[in-house]
C-alpha cells in the first residue's frame, strides 16, 4: 500500500473548534477528517523505507527553528485557480514560509505543484454559494497563538490521517 506524508500544526483551542465546525457547517467532507490546520509540507507520497529519513528530517529542521507568534486573521481565496476560502495568516507568515521550505529540503522529495501559501483552509470543493458565505462569517475572524511545534501524519489511501510524532521547535 501507498502512503503519504504530510506534515503540519494545528490551530490550537478555543479557535480549532471554530473553524472545524465552520468547515463542517459548509458541508465540506474533510471537516471530519483533520482539524483546523496549516500545512507545512502538503501530502507526498515517499517510495517504501523512507519515514524514518523524513523522520530525522523534521528533527533536523525543528531544531533550528524557533518558536514564533502567529496570528490570523480575516479570510482569502484562491478561486478562481482553486474552490478554496482560507483564513488568512497575518502575523507568522514569512516564519511559516521559511519552516515549510527547509521542511521541503528532503533529497528526492516532489515539489509542491502549489509553492506555500500558509492559510487554514475552511472550505473546499462546496458550492459557491457555502464558499461565500463562510468568507463573509469569518472574514472578522482573528486568533493570536504561539507556533512550537508540527507533527508528522500519514495516509495510506483511505483519507484518514494518523499522527506518527510531534516536533518541537527548538532553535
Amino acid at each position: 500500500m501507498r502512503r503519504s506524508y504530510g506534515v503540519a500544526f494545528d490551530i490550537p483551542e478555543p479557535w480549532a473548534s471554530v473553524l472545524t465546525d465552520a468547515r463542517m457547517v459548509t458541508g465540506d467532507p474533510v471537516a471530519t477528517q483533520a482539524p483546523a490546520h496549516v500545512t507545512l509540507l502538503p501530502p507526498t507520497e515517499l517510495p517504501g523505507g523512507r519515514q524514518r529519513e523524513l523522520e530525522e528530517h523534521l528533527i533536523s529542521v525543528a531544531g533550528r527553528f524557533a518558536p514564533y507568534r502567529m496570528r490570523l486573521a480575516g479570510t482569502g481565496t484562491f478561486r478562481p485557480a482553486s474552490e478554496v476560502v482560507y483564513v488568512a495568516v497575518d502575523t507568522g507568515f514569512a516564519r511559516t514560509r521559511a519552516l515549510a521550505a527547509a521542511l521541503a529540503e528532503l533529497p528526492d522529495l516532489p515539489p509542491s505543484p502549489f509553492g506555500c501559501h500558509p492559510h487554514v483552509t475552511v472550505a473546499h470543493n462546496v458550492p459557491t454559494a457555502e464558499l461565500d458565505g463562510i468568507a463573509a462569517r469569518l472574514s472578522g475572524f482573528t486568533a493570536e497563538f504561539v507556533v512550537d511545534g508540527f507533527a508528522l501524519c500519514s495516509h495510506g489511501g483511505d483519507q484518514r490521517w494518523t499522527r506518527h510524532g510531534a516536533y518541537r521547535l527548538a532553535g
